[in-house]
């Protein structure tokens, strides 16, 4: 049980005996009980400082700001020594306090050290935590419980590092990130692309580099975006919830297909890391999603070159992460590169002009030869560098498209409609167009984009 799993723990339980429960750092207590102590007050917009002494673990110094809702944290700076006098006045000095206090725990040396510093340039206080009295915890608390109390009041802030991001190893992109001394309560909400595994929320772990797994998320599939919140109350205790969203644009597709007349063709929709196949029953009944092709869900868009013969959407992404050469290339979702796994909207770059291309360079290697101004490199099963353009990758994914649209019609259609939901400039729609008709071309197929 982590400390986080713990506290929520004993909260729950006292909350269960209807008994009210305050959870503070214990940085932010120190701080309040110091200023309690000293019965220190501020003045609006008033900037004080704090140094800790703290033996072997070094100086630590602070500043706040007091504000109508209690002292802001403003900067915070550790020192290994008491002995980097010169850098902690600098430091100190720079904001200009109007108080500085000096808390030390045991060691006087480093007390009278730190007071010659600023026995001259600032209002100093000086304070023992060995004094601090039963009094002084008691009106420490009741400045905590009483919200209408600000005059000590430490406006509280994110504890660690706290990281929406995808569970499994291959990708330690953070989805949404709440940093140290944001301030609390944090809430932010983004939409995301549809997420295909499990996502966790994680706090950095103070004694290892392996962070500490709080939740974990099982998003529910049948969504075209996911709604990622992630929440941090005034007490340090984290929840995030990740809700399916469906696009109204894509829901009312078929309807939107059936107002073109002379339309009887099957229809592919691309949308992001999705795509859409829409079939006619026949001439004169309205387009219908592809059960096949997981109806109006959809089926994500993934290549993995890790076996001989690549592998498509779920099959693709069953050895993600799993295996050291599964490289992974979507289509309008992600490009899996040789560099830490790193993916980017392929169809971004299709888009983009050659000469802003350098730009996805230092992901993965781009190059062109005498027919083809861009070449992507890829990964094969057997680990051999190999460059593609991209109506190579197209070409492979609509590849499987037409395998399904056969099976619903019984042949192999000799035209495809193609629907794009991302929206580009004028150019890179052309550019992106332009690839679209090439992989159709190589596939003996006509397209027509609607």
């Amino acid at each position: 049980m982590n400390n986080h799993e713990f506290c929520k723990a004993i909260k729950e339980k006292f909350t269960k005996a209807e008994i009210p429960t305050f959870f503070i750092t214990s940085d932010d207590w120190l701080i309040t009980k110091a200023l309690v102590f000293a019965n220190y007050r501020s003045k609006r917009n008033d900037i004080i400082s704090m140094l800790k002494a703290l033996g072997d673990e070094g100086i630590v110094v602070q500043d706040f700001k007091y504000t109508p809702d209690g002292y802001i944290k403003l900067t915070r700076h550790v020192f290994k020594t008491v002995s980097d006098n010169d850098k902690i006045q600098l430091t100190i000095l720079k904001n200009h306090p109007k108080t500085i206090i000096l808390i030390n725990f045991y060691l006087m040396a480093h007390m009278n050290s730190l007071k010659c510093l600023f026995s001259k340039t600032a209002n100093l206080i000086n304070i023992y935590t060995s004094e601090f009295t039963d009094q002084t915890i008691i009106q420490t608390l009741k400045q905590i419980i009483d919200k209408r109390c600000i005059h000590y009041k430490i406006r509280p802030t994110c504890l660690r590092k706290c990281i929406i991001r995808p569970k499994t190893g291959w990708c330690t992109c953070a989805i949404i990130t709440a940093n140290p001394e944001d301030e609390l309560p944090f809430e932010k909400t983004i939409r995301h692309e549809k997420l295909v595994r499990d996502i966790i929320a994680t706090v950095e772990n103070p004694t290892s580099e392996v962070p500490i797994t709080l939740f974990t998320c099982t998003p529910n599939l049948k969504a075209h975006l996911h709604e990622i919140t992630l929440k941090i109350d005034e007490q340090n205790f984290v929840t995030f919830e990740v809700k399916p969203i469906i696009c109204k644009e894509i829901k009312n597709l078929p309807q939107k297909l059936e107002k073109k007349k002379n339309l009887k063709i099957p229809v592919i929709a691309l949308f992001r890391n999705l795509s859409f196949i829409l079939i006619p029953k026949n001439d004169k009944s309205p387009y219908e999603f592809l059960q096949s092709w997981n109806g109006i869900y959809g089926t994500d868009l993934y290549l993995n070159f890790d076996k001989e013969k690549p592998t498509f959407g779920e099959n693709a992404f069953k050895s993600y992460g799993t295996k050291s050469n599964g490289l992974v290339y979507g289509f309008s979702i992600y490009f899996c590169t040789k560099i830490n796994f790193r993916f980017l909207d392929i169809t971004k770059i299709m888009a983009s002009s050659p000469e802003k291309l350098q730009i996805f360079s230092e992901h993965f290697k781009i190059t062109k030869d005498a027919e083809n101004p861009v070449l992507f490199e890829i990964i094969d099963h057997e680990r051999k560098e190999k460059f593609a353009t991209p109506a190579f990758f197209m070409a492979l994914m609509f590849k499987e498209h037409l395998k399904a649209i056969k099976n619903e019609i019984g042949r192999k259609p000799k035209e495809i409609g193609i629907v794009f939901f991302d929206e580009y400039d004028v150019g890179g729609y052309d550019r992106v167009q332009t690839q679209i008709s090439e992989a159709c071309n190589t596939l003996k197929i006509e397209c027509q984009f609607v």
